[in-house]
């Protein structure tokens, strides 16, 4: 007996905000040298969003059509090696209204038959659908901890050996909307954690290594909070990965935010962190250059300090 092949769906989280871009893991599995699977390792496909309790699906169209519900760039031959992909896409803030507070949905993946004609209307897709995947229920999130990841406040390196007690990484977290707006005025108290993560989402076993000052934070009335943060471990006892700190609550609807991926070093030999330091300050000069000349004073200024240095200066 022949087994079909079938399509996993995995989530990189449980959680679906507006214009946050979510990763999706697919799988092909098929017996070796299955036909069907081969005509897949290439193919078109689409997706769509079934919300909790409803039959019908959320065309999500992964071209730019004006009723696009989720944009997955990059879309359109989904390319499958060794029987895996990865996509990324975003939901739109329009669904929030089709769906409604505190509303669950799967993210559905179709392959196409290859070699079909694709549809860019923004209509339902025509194109014959040879695989079905989805994922596990996923919350819709009408607003989000977003995290400031400036490289002053998250290096994509943190030497954590350098600098004593008070070289921490600054963990500033603000509530805002499905717009990017910060939320000032929250109907409800926020309470904020965090949780030490690995860049590919997964969850660091020993929560040990984050060193806070407590469990909780609550948001200012502002909907804002700063929280130090020191990983006591380098990158280097966790085969080299990366970490992300996860700004996450237990308020309904506020989906969780994450840091920049940051490489945990020890500390730098005294030359190499001088030829760091000179390369930042280079680097801080030529930015504030570029800032001071696309402003009206700032330009008047660049000009004074050309003729005071002479002809040929800062070219």
């Amino acid at each position: 007996m022949s087994v079909a092949p079938q399509l996993a769906v995995q989530a990189g989280n449980d959680e679906l905000f507006p214009l946050k871009t979510l990763t999706l893991e697919l799988r092909l599995t098929a017996p070796a040298g299955a036909p069907a699977a081969q005509r897949l390792l290439a193919a078109p496909f689409s997706c769509a969003l079934r919300l909790a309790g409803q039959n019908e699906l959320v065309e999500c169209e992964t071209t730019n059509g004006a009723e696009a519900q989720v944009t997955a760039p990059g879309a359109g031959l989904l390319q499958l090696m060794d029987g895996r992909a990865r996509i990324q896409l975003k939901v739109k803030p329009s669904i929030l209204e089709r769906a409604g507070e505190d509303a669950t949905a799967a993210l559905v993946v179709r392959l196409h038959e290859p070699g079909t004609p694709g549809n860019r209307s923004g209509a339902k897709d025509k194109r014959k659908v040879v695989l079905t995947g989805e994922s596990t229920l996923l919350k819709i999130c009408s607003k989000c901890l977003s995290i400031n990841c400036a490289d002053s406040k998250i290096p994509t390196k943190w030497y954590k050996d350098e600098g004593g007690q008070s070289n921490c990484l600054q963990v500033e977290i603000s509530l805002t909307d499905s717009k990017g707006k910060r939320i000032t005025e929250a109907e409800q108290q926020v309470s904020v954690s965090l949780k030490l993560m690995y860049e590919e989402g997964t969850e660091v076993s020993s929560q040990s290594i984050l060193a806070v000052a407590k469990d909780t934070y609550n948001l200012t009335e502002q909907g804002f909070v700063k929280i130090l943060a020191r990983v006591m471990e380098v990158s280097q006892r966790h085969q080299g990965k990366k970490f992300m700190i996860k700004a996450f609550t237990s308020t309904p609807g506020v989906a969780a935010g994450f840091t920049t991926p940051v490489c945990v070093l020890s500390k730098r030999k005294r030359h190499q962190r001088k030829k760091e330091e000179n390369e930042k300050r280079v680097k801080d000069f030529q930015r504030n250059l570029a800032s001071a000349a696309t402003s009206p004073a700032g330009a008047a200024g660049l000009g004074a300090m050309r003729g005071a240095m002479g002809p040929g200066a800062m070219a």
